[in-house]
């Protein structure tokens, strides 16, 4: 997900769209999602505190947040959202 919230950075993220679908294959274009406006309202629900860091949720079939986690991920956690993932995915 790309989200951008100023203005001027969206006009030049709409105006790249067309590079950056060239350089990512296509089998990955529909999950790719853009979103131009102010999601301060949803940055709260979900307790994010730093935007400018990366964020991780993983999310259960009736949209309830399962595990989350931001920053650079150590080996446990990513072995920890594996396993978790796997075990949402037989439900």
């Amino acid at each position: 997900a790309n989200i951008e919230e100023n203005w001027a950075k969206a006009l030049v993220l709409k105006l790249c769209l067309p590079y950056l679908r060239k350089s990512m294959p296509k089998h990955r274009h529909k999950n790719y999602l853009v979103h131009y406006g102010d999601v301060e309202s949803l940055r709260k629900a979900l307790g994010i505190a730093n935007p400018l860091i990366g964020y991780v949720f993983l999310i259960d079939a009736n949209t309830r947040v399962r595990w989350y986690a931001n920053g650079v991920a150590v080996k446990s956690e990513a072995e920890t959202m594996v396993r978790l993932t796997r075990s949402l995915a037989k439900i």
